[in-house]
């Protein structure tokens, strides 16, 4: 066959004295073996060489077959391995036909590469789908040794015996109908198409992680899983997610991002759902990276959860190790909360400022997402959800804990808190509504959001009360700014933090906007000569636009609906542009 042409192959001469030498009986040719005919083996056989199964042929081991491979297979079309039969694989696997390992039988493979194109089958032999699994397909690199005469006969030989080595295991998309022993200590990664699994995956003795990729692990309704430890589970190290199709009960989502840091979810599901979950730390989650936790009270871990039908009735389990706690988080008073990409947040059980949740805060139990047992060294908590995203991106696919308060303080109702820089000085300003019961205001400063120290103390004035500070210290870059309200017994809460960037040693002008947020207008200062103003909203649309050759332009914003929004400014000749978001109230 002409996909035979590039392998090495070697003459039946050699290759009978050696199998005759040890007791085996063989099928080859100089060019390997090639089937276009039934061929029904029920004793113990070695094949040398490739085996290229075509479109009429037909590869079936009865109850006492046991056949070895030593190198690639080409199958398009059938291998049939009934119970009891044992096939081992020692070379690459292309699959492009139906390979059938009925319950009780045995296949091992033990190549680097396993392909099932998109019209193949790995099926049980059975009528009826997904009902009691098909055998077992052992992926492994713990080759045995071929016999020392058999590969002096042939170099071709020496490629598959005694290696050991990373597996790649490239699914097809199609549904494997079989239980998938993950058996190899060097890692199986999963590449170019999606893996579906009609049967079950266990993590064998020897098994490690199955590192995802860009590509999904999916686990029909009735498939099952087995063997995961904080050792052994699937590495969410790119776009790829586990994937559990229409379940209800409980499913252990045995993700991680790396090696030893095993960071799984579970969920609840009280009526039938499919659910996707990843998890990433907070370098990679661009939600995160919005928003900086306040005082670093969280865990550095964000889970990506979606679902295929938005309507829920779940409960959300998330588990992470202990040391990837933030500096100040508390394991004995936390909550599981979820990102809504527009402040404030009022899904949670209370009104918070920022975009994630405010939820009821209780203590983190020790781990047990492992078929281990308890995990030490980890916690989880949980939360039930009535709604989940649809999709990877959309912003309430993020999941994360916290133990920080994200509500306003108790003592005085927060209306806005703004800090614009105008060359080397930044004006601070903040509104309240109603302040019952504050004795004072502590402005605090700090230049890498974590230290802060007081620049300013209010006594307030009363409701509905402005009040504002110029900073005339500032430092060149960010410059970070926080609240204190602080009430009569002294306790008190922290604003969230906001921050602004100074350009003292800058040579052209700084484009500042300001109040941010804001509720009737908003000023654009810094501009320089004949200068475009557009405001767009979060899909690009022009909502409005003005032209202008003031310093200071004063727009009203009075009529937009509450949103987030884009100011685009266009400045000089060379048509500079300035994006710069804010919050319409």
């Amino acid at each position: 066959m002409k996909s035979f042409k590039l392998f090495q192959f070697f003459t039946l001469a050699l290759l009978f004295s050696a199998f005759v030498s040890q007791g085996q009986t063989g099928a080859s040719a100089d060019k390997g073996t090639y089937l276009n005919y039934s061929t029904f083996i029920n004793s113990p056989q070695a094949f040398g060489g490739d085996v290229d199964i075509d479109l009429a042929g037909v590869l079936e081991l009865g109850v006492n077959g046991m056949l070895d491979i030593y190198g690639a297979v080409s199958n398009r079309g059938i291998i049939e391995v009934d119970s009891n039969a044992v096939l081992t694989i020692h070379g690459n696997m292309i699959n492009d036909g139906n390979i059938i390992i009925h319950k009780g039988a045995t296949v091992k493979f033990y190549g680097k590469v396993w392909k099932n194109t998109v019209t193949a089958k790995v099926s049980d032999g059975s009528v009826l789908t997904n009902t009691t699994p098909g055998g077992e397909l052992i992926v492994d690199t713990y080759r045995p040794a071929i016999s020392s005469s058999w590969t002096a006969a042939s170099s071709y030989l020496t490629a598959y015996s005694k290696e050991t080595g990373v597996q790649f295991l490239d699914g097809g998309n199609i549904p494997m109908d079989a239980i998938v022993h993950l058996n190899n200590p060097k890692d199986i990664e999963l590449i170019n198409s999606t893996t579906r699994i009609e049967g079950g995956v266990k993590w064998d003795a020897n098994g490690t992680q199955l590192i995802l990729g860009n590509n999904d692990l999916v686990f029909s309704t009735n498939a099952s899983q087995d063997g995961f430890t904080p050792k052994k589970y699937a590495v969410t190290n790119g776009a790829g997610h586990i994937v559990k199709e229409n379940f209800s009960g409980k499913w252990i989502f045995p993700v991680g991002i790396d090696t030893n840091d095993y960071t799984p979810a579970q969920v609840e599901n009280i009526r039938p759902n499919t659910l996707h979950i990843a998890v990433q730390d907070y370098n990679t989650s661009a939600s995160v990276e919005n928003t900086p936790f306040t005082l670093q009270d969280g865990v550095d871990r964000t889970w990506n959860i979606y679902a295929d039908t938005a309507k829920a009735n779940s409960i959300v389990t998330l588990q992470h190790n202990d040391a990837t706690n933030q500096p100040v988080y508390k394991e004995f008073y936390n909550f599981v909360t979820r990102w809504s990409g527009v402040e404030e947040n009022l899904s949670g059980d209370d009104y918070s400022i920022t975009s994630w949740q405010e939820n009821s805060k209780v203590g983190g139990l020790v781990g047990v997402l492992s078929t281990a047992g308890l995990v030490t060294g980890s916690h989880m908590n949980s939360r039930s959800y009535s709604t989940f995203a649809t999709s990877a991106i959309d912003p309430i696919a993020f999941f994360t804990k916290s133990s920080e308060s994200f509500r306003p303080a108790a003592g005085a109702q927060l209306l806005a808190f703004t800090a614009a820089s105008m060359a080397c000085d930044v004006d601070v300003e903040f509104k309240v509504g109603k302040e019952p019961k504050i004795a004072k205001y502590l402005l605090q400063h700090s230049t890498d959001s974590v230290l802060f120290t007081t620049i300013s103390t209010f006594t307030p004035t009363g409701d509905s009360s402005t009040y504002t500070f110029k900073h005339l210290t500032a430092l060149d870059g960010i410059n970070y700014y926080r609240l204190a309200l602080v009430e009569p017994d002294e306790t008190y809460s922290l604003s969230k933090v906001i921050s602004t960037e100074v350009r003292c040693s800058a040579t052209s002008p700084v484009v500042v906007l300001y109040p941010n947020p804001a509720t009737e207008y908003i000023n654009i200062a810094g501009l320089v000569g004949a200068s475009e103003i557009r405001i767009l909203n979060m899909h690009g649309r022009v909502m409005g636009a003005v032209s202008t050759r003031n310093a200071v332009e004063n727009i009203d914003v009075s009529t937009l609906p509450s949103a987030p929004y884009i100011a685009q400014i266009i400045t000089g000749k060379k048509l500079d542009i300035t994006s710069i978001k804010f919050i319409k109230l």
